[in-house]
């Protein structure tokens, strides 16, 4: 009997079992966790491009609203009405650093992003 009671106390470190028992709850919680983080940052990701989207619009309204039609030459816009343009960040790994994502119709002043469709579109670089 006294040599189980001293074996229970100088106990140090954990059994096999319980250090596999924490590793298994941890994978399940991170199984649980890494979809949901992942959706978040690509949601947050076309969240901002939309952003963008409205802002390059309100540009582009007030550059009518000032000279009368939509700018022929995207660089018109850099010195009265804004310092730069957004870039996309679904852009992230592209190789093309100069290119924002965005598009304009001079027509209609309607902005889009990646069109596969560019025929009389204007890229605000």
């Amino acid at each position: 009997m006294d040599y189980k009671k001293t074996r229970l106390t100088n106990q140090l470190g954990f059994t096999l079992l319980e250090v596999l028992a924490v590793v298994a709850i941890i994978g399940i919680l991170a199984a649980f966790i890494t979809p949901r983080v992942a959706n978040s940052v690509e949601n947050a990701r076309n969240n901002t491009c939309q952003a963008n989207i409205k802002y390059l619009e309100g540009v582009l309204e007030r550059y009518k609203l000032a000279n009368g039609a939509y700018p022929e030459d995207p660089g018109d816009l850099i010195s009265s009405f804004t310092s730069e343009f957004p870039i996309c960040p679904l852009l992230a790994n592209s190789s093309e650093t100069h290119a924002t994502g965005y598009y304009y119709d001079t027509v209609t002043g309607e902005v889009v992003s990646f069109t596969d469709d560019e025929t009389g579109l204007k890229e605000f670089q």
